[in-house]
Parts: C-alpha cells; sequence; structure tokens
C-alpha cells in the first residue's frame, strides 16, 4: 500500500467520523460516503473500521450509502457483516437496501437477522398478502423464503445469537446470552414470545462498566438517531466518594439514548411497555406486583405519605444528589417471577412511544433539546413511578411521557433479553 493511498483513507475515515458530515445535504453526503470507501478500499486501509463507522453514523442518508457500497463487495467478510447489522436499523429505507442485498447474494449468514425483522410470527406471512404490512417486513419475508429454498438444510428452529462487540466491532461476533439476574416472562397480552427482564433497575455500578467500554472502544453501540456529540458519561458529575455511596442505588440523569445504547453494550434491548406491564403482572389485573395491598416502605421506595409528591428543587437535583433507594431491598414488591423495584425508586424508560404506542425509532441529529419539545415522535413511555410519587399513586398501569433527550434525577432504566425476538 503507498503512502499517499493510507493518508486518503484515513482522511476519509475521518471525514466520515466527523460530526460535521451529518450537516452535509444529502447527495454530497452520499458522495463523501462513496469517496471513503474507494480510497480505503483501493488503498488497503482499515475496511472494518470503514464498515463500522459507516453503520453507526448519525444520519440515514450516510448509512444507506454504505450499505450500497457494501453491497458491491459481497466477497468482503466485513461488508457481509454489516448488511446483516444494518437490517435492523431504525431507517427502513437503510433496512430494506441492506435485505435486498442480502437477498442477491443468498448469504444465510445473515438469517437469525433476517428472522428477527419478519418478527419470527406466522402471522407475518399472512400480513404480507393481505397488503398489512411495512416495507421492511415485506422484504424481509421475501428474502427469508429464497434463503430457505436456496439453503434447504438452513435450520427452521436455531437458538438466536446475539450480538456483542466482543471488544471489537458491534456486529461481527456472536455469544450465548448468558440470563444471571434476570427473570424469565411468559408471553401475555401485546408480547408474542416469553422474554427475560432484568431483576432490578440498572445500577451506577453496572452503567460505570458501560461508561468504561465506551472510554476504551469508542461509541460502538450508540443508536443511529442520536446526536453526533451525546455524551453517555453521566458519572463525571460525582465524586469519587459519591460514586462509592451510589454504587448500588439505580442510575440516573440517564436518557433514552444512554439506556439504549446500554442495553445495546449488553446484548439487551429496553423492554415495550408491554413487556413492563406483562413482567408486573398487570394483564393479570394486579394493580401492584405483589398483588391489590396498599403499597408501604416495605414494598416500593416511594414519596413520605403526605408529600403531595414531587417537589419544584426535585428536579433541579444532580446524581450526587439523589434521593433513590438501593436495589433489591424492597423484597415484599417484588413479583412473583423475582422482579423488584418495578414501582418506585425510579421511573424507567421503554422502546415504547407514548402517544401511540407504537415502538419508538428517534432521530434527532444535530438538532438541539430545546429545536425538538415539540415533537411528539420524541416522547417515549416511562413506566413505574419514582421516590417522588406518592405511594397512593403507584401502579403497575401508570405512565408518562419523557423527551428522549430529557435526564432527571427519578428516572433510570432496566433491560429484557428476547431468545424469540419480539
Amino acid at each position: 500500500m503507498s503512502a499517499d493511498a493510507s493518508v486518503h483513507g484515513d482522511d476519509a475515515l475521518l471525514l466520515l467520523h466527523s460530526p460535521d458530515s451529518a450537516r452535509l445535504p444529502a447527495e454530497e453526503l452520499t458522495a463523501a460516503v462513496r469517496r471513503a470507501v474507494a480510497a480505503v478500499l483501493a488503498g488497503g486501509g482499515p475496511a472494518d473500521e470503514l464498515w463500522a463507522v459507516g453503520a453507526l453514523h448519525p444520519h440515514p442518508v450516510a448509512r444507506l450509502a454504505v450499505v450500497v457500497e457494501a453491497a458491491a463487495h459481497p466477497g468482503d467478510e466485513e461488508a457481509r457483516a454489516l448488511l446483516a447489522w444494518a437490517v435492523n436499523d431504525v431507517d427502513d429505507r437503510v433496512s430494506v437496501a441492506a435485505l435486498t442485498a442480502i437477498g442477491e447474494q443468498r448469504d444465510v449468514s445473515a438469517l437469525d437477522e433476517v428472522f428477527d425483522a419478519v418478527g419470527r410470527s406466522a402471522s407475518a406471512f399472512d400480513a404480507v398478502t393481505s397488503g398489512q404490512v411495512d416495507s421492511r417486513r415485506s422484504a424481509a419475508v421475501s428474502v427469508l423464503a429464497d434463503l430457505i429454498r436456496s439453503h434447504p438444510d438452513a435450520p427452521a428452529e436455531r437458538h438466536r445469537l446475539i450480538h456483542s462487540s466482543g471488544g471489537q466491532r458491534p456486529n461481527l461476533r456472536h455469544r450465548e446470552f448468558d440470563t444471571t439476574g434476570m427473570a424469565e416472562i411468559q408471553a401475555g397480552p401485546g408480547t408474542r414470545f416469553p422474554f427475560f427482564i432484568d431483576t432490578a433497575p440498572v445500577t451506577w455500578r453496572e452503567y460505570a462498566e458501560f461508561v468504561e467500554a465506551v472510554r476504551a472502544q469508542g461509541p460502538l453501540w450508540n443508536h443511529p438517531g442520536q446526536q453526533a456529540d451525546h455524551d453517555h458519561d453521566v458519572l463525571r458529575h460525582l465524586s469519587a466518594d459519591e460514586r462509592e455511596r451510589l454504587l448500588d442505588h439505580p442510575v440516573t440523569h440517564v436518557t433514552w439514548f444512554d439506556a439504549w445504547a446500554y442495553a445495546n453494550w449488553r446484548g439487551k434491548r429496553l423492554p415495550s411497555a408491554a413487556q413492563w406491564e406483562q413482567a408486573a403482572g398487570a394483564p393479570a389485573g394486579l394493580l401492584h406486583p405483589w398483588g391489590d395491598a396498599t403499597p408501604t416502605a416495605d414494598h416500593a421506595h416511594s414519596a413520605p405519605a403526605g408529600s403531595g409528591g414531587s417537589s419544584p428543587d426535585a428536579f433541579f437535583r444532580g446524581p450526587q444528589d439523589s434521593l433513590t433507594a438501593p436495589v433489591g431491598l424492597r423484597t415484599a414488591g417484588g413479583s412473583p417471577a423475582g422482579v423488584h423495584d418495578l414501582l418506585g425508586n425510579v421511573w424507567e424508560w421503554t422502546r415504547t412511544r407514548f402517544l401511540d404506542g407504537h415502538e419508538i425509532s428517534p432521530f434527532v441529529g444535530v438538532a438541539s433539546y430545546g429545536e425538538t419539545l415539540s415533537d411528539w415522535t420524541l416522547s417515549a413511555c416511562v413506566k413505574g413511578g419514582s421516590w417522588t410519587t406518592p405511594a397512593v399513586e403507584l401502579s403497575s398501569r401508570a405512565r408518562v411521557a419523557k423527551h428522549v433527550l430529557q435526564r432527571g434525577p427519578e428516572t433510570g432504566f432496566r433491560c429484557v433479553f428476547e431468545p424469540l425476538g419480539e
């Protein structure tokens, strides 16, 4: 490889890395991606890094352009891995382009991702014939049929393989999933398959591990729609003594994008509102996970009786002034499946959009929090109540809306693992 080619390849990667690239007009951004791919591949540069950077670019036009370029290199293992990753992109244009390329290449190694896009539901096949299906699922059903026809030995039932960066890239390695610290929940109304859910909210101790991974390896697990300069490190506001004190408290001051990236790093997802309620026993008619008994301090960490709930200054508290409690202490408030802290302590992010109940697919890009406040598609459903909620208001059905960029002292999250998809 010549020195000039190496320099051009490095420059191309720097361009894609730059937050400014998300501000380019669509045609210029597409052309920039093509130049970057040509420069890196011609110069023998780091193609694996090129595909990974492209897959995580904040602008869907760039991700689409990278998918198109990857499709033109079927012999490149890293390019095929990018196509498999892009099947689950939040933008349907990117996903459908990736599915189309996988179908044309008859790449059976992407079978798991194609199954995910279908939804692993027989009803999906019926929906295609009736026209009641989105473009992503329609493309996935077509590709799935082609893959199975061209590879008759492909197993129809398979153990799900979970994407992990493995310390490298977000899409190139697989591992069997460890469900330690999770409880299995059977399917119910609004949930098609059984799933596992964390038995407690994510703690500062656990979140700190994620922050260290991001520091060491870069933003490999980011949601494609988040701000280019979004920072996941909420621990920087804490002193060493404060970190020690809060280790086993639920992490707070995390945005929806922080929670999504953490879950992605763990090979998990944020729960849907329906999954959260299923874990809390709401579909069975339970007012609370433990039953209908009035909440006490043994059940949930909530606002003191007679306090009236949140005081105005509560929302200006930093994490160092947290009034949360360590997770797992209120065992009387657990569900029959052994899930704790569902009510009180912290509100919990879900992947459900608040107003219409559909799965949220937020795109913020270069916009600020203030510029997007009026966008209803950026309001996610949070569940469970918090330390600011009066005990009498705690309910498995209760929900409120929070903007995906909102941080606060009363908001945290937990994750789910879906062995069969959802």
